[in-house]
């Protein structure tokens, strides 16, 4: 039998700007992309995963 996935399976990316490394020079696929029911911010749901660890420690970002 599957174990229960929990919310420390996921990550909720609220960054467009980090969303977009991630998936962009990372190769990472979000699993939905959705708003936030109170403050309707816009989130990507990523399951986590070793490449996803490792892209969230290795971060930097973009000089503006």
């Amino acid at each position: 039998m599957k174990e229960k996935l929990t919310g420390q399976d996921f990550f909720f990316c609220y960054s467009p700007n980090f969303m977009i490394h991630l998936v962009n020079d990372k190769g990472l696929r979000f699993i939905l992309c959705a708003r936030h029911e109170r403050t309707n911010n816009k989130f990507w749901l990523f399951q986590q995963c070793e490449e996803l660890a490792k892209a969230i420690e290795n971060y930097e970002p973009r000089e503006k």
